[in-house]
């Protein structure tokens, strides 16, 4: 049986106790890990200036019109994703979810941040603040991934 335990981290501890990944956390590296950042990367699909540029242009189908989302990042990445959307690849694919992971680890590295999560110790969570108000986010898999990631770069330190 496994039991999992949930910590209800306040964002006035953003920081302190915990990582929040949101662009609008009260962390340099929070900000940084969140898809929203401009951190240029490349990966199998070529070069993208955020990782949420790079999951609309994976969502989007028409491949003329989604070329634009290479060079977007933040809220206009997640604004024009939107407006191209017709079908989702999405994120209930597999393969969506490994292309991501692999994007993420890319950006990370390309830009230094891989470092920087390697300096932290702090639990990385995901949430909104709306008017003062925590908002659970969603994609846990991806603080698993990033969790996982950490750790094995620590590994690699220790060898």
């Amino acid at each position: 049986m496994t039991v999992t335990i949930t910590i209800d981290y306040s964002p006035i501890n953003d920081g302190r106790d915990h990582i929040n990944v949101y662009s609008q956390g009260q962390t340099n590296l929070g900000r940084l890990l969140s898809n929203f950042a401009r951190a240029p990367f490349t990966c199998e699909d070529g070069r993208f200036e955020s990782v949420e540029g790079y999951w609309y242009w994976l969502s989007v189908v028409d491949k003329h019109k989604r070329e634009v989302l290479r060079t977007l990042h933040g809220h206009e990445a997640k604004k024009v994703g939107k407006s191209l959307l017709t079908d989702t690849f999405g994120p209930g694919v597999p393969t969506f979810k490994l292309k991501i992971c692999k994007a993420i680890r890319a950006k990370l590295e390309a830009n230094g941040i891989d470092k920087m999560l390697t300096a932290s110790d702090l639990p990385l969570v995901h949430y909104y603040v709306y008017g003062g108000k925590k908002v659970e986010a969603g994609y846990s898999w991806i603080m698993v991934f990033l969790e996982r990631l950490r750790a094995k770069y620590k590994d690699q330190l220790d060898e």
